[in-house]
């Protein structure tokens, strides 16, 4: 599929059993875990950081989690296992 800038991507596929849907409950639980510590500390509660997880967070529940917000393309696996926050896909970060 191609999108209007160009780039391509592959349409979202149904979560899988072990894969995206396993990836996405430690990539939640993950960021949970990071809002707390935030929270915890004094003036955490309006720390970028903060902001920037608790997008992820929503991201998720709307099923967007995973999707580049500029060029649409699907997030890579690893850059989502190690930036669960990430709003981009590599090409797009590195633009």
């Amino acid at each position: 599929m191609q999108v209007g800038n160009g780039h391509q991507f592959a349409a979202p596929r149904p979560m899988q059993p072990g894969g995206t849907e396993s990836m996405m409950h430690s990539a939640r639980r993950l960021l949970d875990a990071r809002c707390d510590e935030l929270r915890a500390r004094p003036g955490g509660d309006s720390t970028e950081e903060l902001q920037e997880l608790l997008h992820a967070l929503s991201r998720m529940n709307d099923g967007t989690w995973g999707q580049c917000e500029k060029c649409n393309g699907a997030i890579g696996r690893d850059r989502l296992r190690a930036l669960p926050e990430t709003r981009c896909c590599l090409d797009c970060a590195t633009r």
